[in-house]
């Protein structure tokens, strides 16, 4: 049994459904990459590949300081285009990032979260128009500008948390996940499935999770400013 499976099975033993996350602000620090993900860059237009290269490298390094595991024997399986993947019965991930920040969450179950800024510039009525179920427009009913784009942008970061966990797509899945009117539920109306979720707020951020379980341990959001935590 290698070191990994030993510290995920302690984990299990311990405490069951958690989930840790961490927003790490996105800055030119590179970190180590494999060789593979080297060669997938390489593949890519310039602005993909640096991206690419800079979120993988972040991921690493932060599972590394969790796990206490060599950045580069994380067994992170995260090709562009494709929900990430940790193999070595190492848990969970799910990945999001906006404009300045990379959201990162952990869990020994599958999990999908999303993260957009709260000021990000968008039209809400082409969205609410095409997206959205009439339950979830009549919530957006009689209020102001300001709170109409707040509250849509509250939908659409649990419909992508819903979608992540899923594996699914923003074409195909996005105007299928009902999300509830209080936030708690997601579900989607073609496959029957329903998700517990959650919204969160953290500083200039807006956050959604999604998951099946029940009496899931949300862990405080670990923000990465440097990478000597």
């Amino acid at each position: 049994m290698n070191i990994s499976t030993k510290f995920f099975l302690l984990i299990k033993m311990v405490s069951l459904n958690i989930i840790q996350l961490w927003i790490i602000p996105l800055k030119e620090e590179y970190k180590p990459v494999t060789d593979l993900e080297k060669d997938l860059a390489k593949l890519m237009p310039p602005h993909r590949a640096k991206e690419f290269l800079l979120s993988r490298g972040l991921i690493r390094d932060v599972l590394s300081k969790y796990f206490a595991i060599p950045a580069l024997d994380i067994p992170l399986i995260a090709k562009p285009g494709k929900p990430p993947v940790l193999k070595n019965n190492l848990g969970y991930i799910s990945l999001s990032h906006c404009k300045d920040a990379l959201f990162l969450g952990w869990s020994d179950i599958n999990l999908g979260i999303d993260i957009e800024r709260k000021q990000r510039n968008f039209k809400p009525f082409s969205i609410i128009k095409k997206f959205y179920f009439q339950e979830e427009k009549k919530e957006l009913e009689v209020i102001n500008l300001e709170e109409l784009r707040s509250k849509t942008l509250k939908f659409w970061v649990l419909k992508e948390a819903a979608i992540k966990w899923q594996k699914g797509s923003i074409c195909s899945d996005l105007s299928k996940w009902l999300i509830s009117s209080n936030f708690k539920k997601a579900h989607h109306i073609d496959k029957n499935i329903s998700l517990n979720i959650c919204y969160l707020e953290f500083e200039s951020w807006s956050l959604g999770i999604a998951h099946n379980k029940s009496n899931v341990d949300i862990r405080p959001i670990i923000k990465i400013s440097s990478f000597s935590y």
